[in-house]
Formats: structure tokens, sequence, C-alpha cells
């Protein structure tokens, strides 16, 4: 009679937790568990979300599924304040931060010269006169990867590592999309450079406590091709947790590439030098996930915005990709001009994107 009593107590707390779990709107666990949602937002990094009664919103209405990972970005020299804020917040809704480490100054970028005077002595204050405009050359010559295997970024990546030892569980987006920025590769043949680099900042990170800090590494659909040597260096040492490949489509976009291209036209190049350097690994050997790390879709080209998002679902699924994180954001950063594009994804495409999983 004890072991019937304490079956159907179990077998109560079990239905009692399914019909929870579906009334929060979070459908069922097999399929949610398969596929990561992420969001990212550019503008997360402004005044208003570090004040300490504004939250960060959620989400979780509008997409209906938990947000399982949220990517902000921030600077080498901007104040751990912020960051760790950002990280708090983000952590109140059990979401991983993904925190994009931008290896320049987004004063010098908008030109606040009190904000950079009070950049340079607060930085100069902790590392030695003279450190700041020492970095700053590196930014501003677009030579940064040189500058991390050097050795000169290293106080301030000590720093950063001492401080993310203590945030907990946290992705770092390093290097992110290394094409166009001051940490750019200029061609296939600075692969190795940028290997070097990222061996260098991961061996810092490790030696300063920073244990629980996954590296991601994010290709861009529009980069040249260099994913097969990177990945085959770094997957052979166990470096890399996340792989990302990020990709927009708009009107600003399909001008400079003289095309519309559908969804598997824009990704598909890449996932597959990036899923057979995966495929490569050996048996035992660990795997990355990979995901896509930023994409959106204006829809005034050939395709709707629907079409494209659908699309890009079962391009995914395909492919054998863990997750997607959209750009949860219309207006682009300051840092980058303020652009404004009509990404919005409809509440009720939304869902429908979910259910597609």
């Amino acid at each position: 009679m004890k072991k019937r009593a304490i079956f159907k107590l179990l077998l109560v707390l079990l239905i009692f937790s399914m019909l929870t779990f579906q009334a929060q709107g979070l459908g069922k666990p097999p399929a949610w568990s398969r596929f990561i949602l992420g969001i990212a937002r550019h503008d997360e990094n402004m005044k208003e979300y570090l004040k300490p009664g504004i939250a960060l919103p959620e989400r979780k209405d509008f997409y209906g599924r938990p947000i399982a990972i949220r990517t902000f970005f921030t600077s080498i020299f901007e104040p751990w304040d912020n960051t760790e804020r950002f990280i708090k917040k983000i952590n109140h809704y059990g979401q991983l931060p993904s925190l994009t480490l931008e290896f320049r100054s987004w004063a010098q970028i908008l030109k606040d010269a009190a904000k950079i005077n009070a950049e340079k002595k607060r930085i100069d204050g902790r590392f030695g006169k003279g450190y700041y405009d020492r970095l700053m050359k590196y930014v501003e010559d677009e030579t940064v990867l040189e500058g991390v295997i050097r050795g000169d970024f290293n106080p301030i990546l000590k720093t950063l590592a001492e401080n993310l030892a203590q945030a907990g569980p946290i992705n770092l987006r390093l290097f992110h999309e290394p094409f166009w920025f001051p940490w750019k590769m200029r061609g296939p043949g600075d692969a190795d450079k940028f290997v070097r680099a990222v061996k260098h900042v991961h061996q810092i990170l490790r030696q300063n406590g920073a244990a629980k800090v996954r590296i991601v590494i994010t290709f861009d659909v529009s980069g040249f091709d260099v994913e097969e040597p990177i990945l085959e260096k770094l997957l052979a040492e166990g470096i890399v947790d996340v792989i990302e490949i990020d990709g927009y489509n708009d009107a600003w976009r399909r001008s400079l590439w003289k095309k519309d291209p559908e969804v598997k036209e824009m990704f598909g190049p890449k996932v597959k030098s990036i899923n057979k350097a995966l495929d490569s690994l050996p048996a035992g050997k660990k795997r990355p996930l990979f995901i896509i790390g930023e994409t959106a879709f204006d829809g005034t080209g050939r395709f709707s915005k629907k079409r494209m998002y659908l699309d890009l679902i079962e391009f995914a699924k395909e492919n054998h990709m863990n997750g997607i994180v959209f750009l949860d954001k219309n207006d682009g950063p300051l840092t980058e001009g303020g652009w404004h594009v009509d990404w919005t994804i409809d509440k009720n495409l939304a869902r429908e994107l979910w259910e597609k999983l």
C-alpha cells in the first residue's frame, strides 16, 4: 500500500509539472531541448538599461519560447561595472549571457571628448601612463591581432579574465566577424595569426580562473573563405565551444552584393565549410555547438520577411545546426552610425517559426 501511495504521488507530480510547462506556453520539452533560441540587441549597452530600476525585456512572451542565449556588446575599454550589470540582468531570467567583446573604443568612435578623457585617465591610472595610447595605436592601425599576440593587451586581458572568473558561465564572442573591424584578418593568409591570437586570449583566461568562459568563434556570410583552416587548428586543441555564422539580408547589403540571395545561397557555402570541419573531428572529440549567431531580414527584396525566416528555420534543421540568435532590435549601435532597418518579426510569425521545430 505504501509503494502504491508513493507511485500515485509521483504520477500526480509528473502530470502537474507537464500541465504547468504547457500552461506557460513553453511547448513540449523534447522539441525545445533540441534547438536553442537566442536574441541579440546592439543597444543594450545604452545608459537606460544600466539604471538599477530598468530591467531588460525578457521577450519570452513574444517568441513563445524561453530565450536561452542573450547576446550583447561591450568594449574592452568600457568600465567592467557596466558589463557586470548586464550579466546580472540577463542571468535574472535564467538566460546565458553571450558577451561580444570589441577591441575598439566607443568613446573614440563617437568623438566624445569627455568620455575619451575619462577612459584614458581610468586605464592609464590602472595600467600605467601611456598604456591607453599604446593600445589605441593598434586599434587605429587595425592591427589588434598583432598587439594581442605580442602581449601588449595582456594587462587589460588579465583584469578582464579575473572579472569574468567571478561572473559564472558566459559565452565570449572573441574577435567576432574578423573581416572588417580593427581585429580583422586581411586575407586567408592571416588565418594562423587569428588562431594564435585566440589561443593567447584563451590561455590568459585559463591562467586567471575564468574556466567557465566558453569561447565563441563567429564568422560571417560576407567574409572571405577562411573557416576550415581556422577551425582545423582550434578544434584540434578543444578551444572552441561555440561556432557562429552571422548573416543579414537588407537593401544596403543587397546593393553591395549586386544580388538578392535566398537563405540557402546566403548561408550555404559557409555552413558547408564549417560542417566539413566539424565532421572531420575524431570520434570522442568535443563537438562545439553550431548556431546562427546574428541574423535578420528586412523583407524588401525578392522574398518576403516571412518566407526568409521560415526558410531559415528549415535550413538550420537540414544542416544540423543547434540554434539561431535573432537580432531583436531595428536600430543599429551609435558606433555604427545609428542605422535603422525594419527587421521586426511579427509576434504571430515568431510563434509560427518555433512551431516548425
